[in-house]
C-alpha cells in the first residue's frame, strides 16, 4: 500500500520543492520505489529534475482532465525507483475545469487509488504556493501532510491562514 504525501505551504520560497525533491530520492535511495507528482504550473519539481517542460508531451495535465495514461508513459529520472509525473505552465488551466465538474475535489485521489496505488510505496505531491482546487486535491489525496516553514515572521504567519 502507497502512503501519499503532500508538502504544501500557501507561501512561496519555503522549500516545497526542495523538501519534495530530497525526501523523494531519499527515499528512492533506500530502496523504496517513488512518484514525484508536479503540481505547480512553474514545473520547478520537473526542471530540478532536468526536463523542459515545453517540450514535455505528456504531463500532470493528461491524468487531470482524463487522457490517462500507462506507468511505463512516466519519465524516469537518474535515480533508480524515482519517477515523475511532470508539470507544464498549462496546469493553470486545470483550476477553471475542476470547478465545474462535481466531486473534482477527489480527482487526483480517485487517479492514485486506480493507477498508482501499489505501484510505488510512497507518492509525493509537489503542491503550489497558493491554495487552488489541485491544492485541495492534493491535501484530499494525502496520508500525511508536511508543511515547510522558514524560520522568519512572514513564514510563521503562513500557518495561521
Amino acid at each position: 500500500m502507497s502512503m501519499t504525501i503532500a508538502i504544501s505551504n500557501q507561501k512561496g520560497g519555503v522549500a516545497k520543492t526542495s523538501t519534495c525533491l530530497s525526501l523523494g530520492a531519499a527515499l528512492a535511495e533506500m530502496g523504496y520505489g517513488v512518484l514525484l507528482i508536479d503540481l505547480d504550473p512553474q514545473a520547478s519539481l520537473t526542471r530540478s529534475l532536468g526536463f523542459n517542460p515545453k517540450q514535455l508531451s505528456r504531463t500532470v495535465i493528461d491524468y487531470a482532465d482524463g487522457r490517462l495514461f500507462a506507468r511505463r508513459g512516466q519519465p524516469g529520472t537518474s535515480v533508480f525507483a524515482l519517477d515523475i509525473v511532470p508539470a507544464n505552465s498549462h496546469l493553470t488551466l486545470v483550476d477553471r475545469v475542476f470547478y465545474k465538474s462535481p466531486g473534482y475535489q477527489f480527482r487526483l485521489k480517485k487517479l492514485i487509488d486506480g493507477i498508482f496505488q501499489g505501484t510505488y510505496e510512497y507518492i509525493l505531491l509537489d503542491c503550489p504556493p497558493y491554495l487552488s482546487p489541485l491544492t485541495l486535491n492534493a491535501l484530499t489525496a494525502a496520508d500525511l501532510l508536511i508543511i515547510p516553514v522558514q524560520c522568519e515572521l512572514h513564514g510563521a504567519h503562513s500557518l495561521a491562514r
